[in-house]
């Protein structure tokens, strides 16, 4: 599979679809975050489980995300996208359990760049 296509299915059908389902066919089974100063993971790696505890903790605080990919560039064994991302932003007090009390919500339109590593299998094929 090209790995652009790759990125898109992702982020489609895993971020947008909220597909957790889908998390075993896109992260392998460390996934680890490099870069990235604003995300709470940043420099850790997660098991699958850990990353569908963060798509948890994202959608919470962002029920309505969605991604759009606005460019990809790929290299051998990596991808860079720039994307558009928008939500409403819940701003919550305390949380205990499934209860929550909503202090404020905030709409939000943010703009980056990532880049994601495609590892090879055994064969030394893409994966």
């Amino acid at each position: 599979m090209k790995k652009e296509i790759l990125i898109r299915e992702f982020i489609k059908k895993v971020w947008n679809e909220k597909n957790f389902d889908g998390i075993t066919n896109y992260i392998s089974p460390a996934y680890t975050i490099y870069k990235d100063p604003s995300d709470p993971w940043e420099g850790k790696t997660l098991n699958r489980e850990e990353f569908a505890m963060r798509l948890d903790y994202t959608f919470d605080s962002f029920p309505d995300i969605r991604f759009e990919i606005l460019t990809a560039i790929t290299e051998e064994n990596s991808v860079a996208i720039t994307w558009l991302m928008t939500g409403t932003n819940m701003v919550f007090s305390h949380r205990q359990g499934n209860q929550s009390e909503r202090l404020a919500q905030q709409h939000i339109i943010l703009m980056a760049v990532k880049f994601a590593g495609i590892p090879r299998n055994s064969t030394g094929q893409q994966s």
